[in-house]
């Protein structure tokens, strides 16, 4: 059953070294100025669909011919002025989109996910009278917000929620309630020496 749900998906564990690396090349690049994975990887799930990177960058051409032409790439399906979608050596798809500074932030919530949190803090937003979508956080036609992620939180009235729990299971209504748990971070993790010797079955003393 597990299978089946995850056909066409490829473990987080597969896809994470093919994204750092593609994010990590271009970032080198001078025209990118921002850059960031979207999607299900960055809201850390067991298995991913394709790899979303976000751009911000005043000459985005230069980025897409540096992603099209990446050794990672096996085949580019389409390649525009501000998106490119190309096909990886290992079987997954990778996009590749340029955004305005102005609505990075919006963006990025947008492309992260999931579709559930998003409709719900796209819900809070139309009660506060506010539009909110991936180029920005409007009141009417009037931008208000949208280059910072933060933005779309403190425009619905609630604190940063990290993106691994953007699953509409209750984060939302955590956050109005202040109660958002603490996620473990990589210092929360403790490690155990453990060796044999001599004194055991080891070979050394």
């Amino acid at each position: 059953e597990l299978k089946k749900k995850s056909v066409g998906r490829f473990s987080i564990g597969a896809a994470l070294p093919y994204a750092e690396a593609i994010v990590e090349r271009l970032r080198k690049l001078k025209e990118v100025d921002k850059i960031i994975p979207c999607g299900s990887l960055r809201r850390a799930k067991e298995t991913i669909g394709d790899i979303d990177i976000l751009v911000t960058s005043k000459k985005p051409q230069a980025v897409m011919n540096e992603f099209a032409g990446l050794p990672q790439v096996a085949k580019v399906f389409a390649k525009g002025e501000t998106k490119t979608s190309v096909l990886l050596k290992n079987g997954m798809q990778a996009d590749v989109r340029v955004v305005e500074p102005s609505s990075f932030g919006a963006a990025v919530h947008y492309f992260t996910g999931s579709k559930q949190h998003n409709i719900q803090i796209r819900e809070l937003g139309v009660k506060k009278g506010l539009k909110i979508n991936e180029y920005g956080i409007f009141k009417g036609s009037k931008r208000i917000g949208g280059a910072d992620e933060k933005d779309v939180f403190e425009s619905v009235g609630l604190p940063f929620i990290p993106p691994e729990i953007r699953e509409a299971r209750g984060e939302v209504e955590a956050a109005k309630a202040g109660k958002l748990p603490k996620l473990v971070e990589l210092d929360d993790i403790k490690g155990d020496l453990h060796m044999h010797t001599k004194a055991t079955d080891g070979a050394s003393t």
